[in-house]
């Protein structure tokens, strides 16, 4: 920066990147962890609002979830999952609160496949 001169930079186009580098959303993206999204699309966080009567995910919430995994969703970020059954952001959210039985278990590990 000089005093009296205006800062042009925000200006200046940046350098033409070529094809063989462009970057898409088909493009995969390989995180610090290591693990390696297929692509860049990304299904963000919702409201579903489809846990069965106990708050665990249901068979519908699972279908929902496979059907996005197949269409070739990148990345799934769950809805809205309660930790406190006392303070849900509405009725028919999943809620894992306290020590889970293994039915409860057995609904999330479906879920959790489904995303696959």
């Amino acid at each position: 920066y000089t005093p009296g001169i205006p800062d042009i930079s925000i200006f200046v186009r940046p350098p033409i990147i070529s094809t063989s580098t462009m970057v898409t959303i088909e493009t995969s993206l390989k995180l610090r962890s290591g693990l390696v999204l297929p692509n860049r699309l990304v299904k963000a966080a919702m409201t579903e609002a489809m846990a069965d009567d106990f708050s665990r995910p249901s068979k519908e919430i699972c279908n929902l979830y496979e059907a996005w995994s197949a269409g070739g969703t990148g990345t799934l970020i769950t809805g809205n999952v309660q930790i406190d059954r006392r303070y849900q952001e509405r009725p028919g959210n999943v809620c894992i609160d306290g020590p889970q039985d293994e039915e409860q278990c057995e609904h999330l590990r479906r879920w959790a496949t489904a995303c696959k």
